[in-house]
């Protein structure tokens, strides 16, 4: 019979058969869990329920073609991989809109027009540099240097060692400092439009 003392893998068995509440049951036994590590890398905690129920959701409605070993393991991955998804689709979303301005102020958006200018063809070659690069050095540089997450988080949403965010961020910048003379100022420049 199944109770709060049931094992996930009874549970999960139980789950594959449509059985509600196998998991109603493993719903309240990690959901505490799983929303405090959404918080702890998303700092947002009205997304971080968001989060959670969207991982068990995947899980019920894929319940039929998941091959899950270790529960444990699988439910913190997933929600390192949604917080992921979070935290790429809040970056993307910050974008400014101006539809008036006054006219004494026409020279200096002229001139920030200008820097903004030169700063998307420096992203547009930083992009071609990324793209040559090995697909997670890529992505722990763009973490790192865009998303701004510490190496302790990068470590944390992609399940790797912090040694390694380091040895991978050191790769990519290697690359980036033969393709950029001047790379200093493009990760100042970075730096600044990106926080």
């Amino acid at each position: 019979m199944l109770g709060p003392s049931s094992t996930d893998s009874v549970l999960w068995e139980s789950i594959v058969l449509n059985n509600e509440k196998a998991f109603a049951l493993l719903f309240d036994r990690y959901w505490l869990r799983l929303y405090k590590t959404a918080v702890y890398f998303s700092k947002d905690e009205e997304s971080s329920k968001d989060i959670v129920n969207a991982v068990f959701l995947t899980i019920w409605n894929r319940r039929e073609v998941l091959v899950i070993d270790n529960f444990v393991n699988y439910l913190n991955s997933a929600t390192r991989h949604e917080v992921f998804k979070f935290l790429k689709k809040r970056k993307a979303a910050k974008v400014s809109y101006v539809e008036e301005y006054p006219v004494h102020l026409e020279e200096s958006v002229q001139n920030e027009a200008l820097f903004r200018l030169s700063k998307t063809d420096i992203e547009n070659e930083l992009a071609v540099q990324l793209k040559k690069l090995p697909k997670r050095s890529a992505t722990i540089f763009h973490m790192s240097k865009i998303q701004q997450l510490k190496n302790e988080e990068i470590a944390q949403i992609l399940g790797i060692t912090k040694h390694t965010v380091e040895n991978q961020l050191s790769h990519a910048v290697k690359h980036l400092q033969i393709a950029f003379k001047n790379l200093p100022i493009l990760l100042l420049i970075l730096g600044s439009y990106y926080r």
